[in-house]
């Protein structure tokens, strides 16, 4: 049986990462990224969605272990997710060209039309779909 769709985001990473040095050894930093999404399918459709997610740089490496924010929009779309997060940073002649992330969001509270995933926990995806874009899929 294949996962059902619950919605779908186009997302916008906007400003530069946030980079902290942890200082132990050459490379190995707590980086955090900003982004905002738009609803195209499915119970998202038309939601907006603002996020963070942090992770950990281990030189090219990125190991990403949080994410999370609230979709709001005219309907009365709302909730609070926090996601578990594991991904790689694709890099390209030794420069990010994107990422490609996978893991569990906890939906922990919904209301208007996304009251059918509330206190769910439900699968996601992303994928580039060009510099400082991406979709994010959400599947039950």
């Amino acid at each position: 049986m294949l996962p059902e769709t619950i919605g779908r985001y186009e997302c916008n990473v906007f400003g530069l990462p946030d980079q902290d040095q942890i200082g132990d050894r050459s490379g190995h930093a707590l980086v955090s990224q900003q982004y905002t999404c738009l609803g195209t399918y499915g119970m998202l459709m038309g939601a907006v969605y603002s996020a963070m997610v942090i992770g950990e740089a281990d030189g090219p490496q990125t190991s990403d272990f949080f994410g999370g924010g609230d979709p709001l929009n005219q309907r009365r779309i709302s909730g609070d997710a926090t996601r578990r997060i594991e991904g790689t940073l694709v890099m390209k002649d030794c420069i990010p060209s994107g990422i490609a992330t996978s893991g569990r969001a906890l939906v922990k509270f919904a209301s208007g039309s996304l009251i059918a995933v509330s206190g769910k926990t439900l699968i996601f995806s992303t994928k580039s779909t060009g510099p400082n874009r991406f979709d994010l899929e959400f599947t039950d």
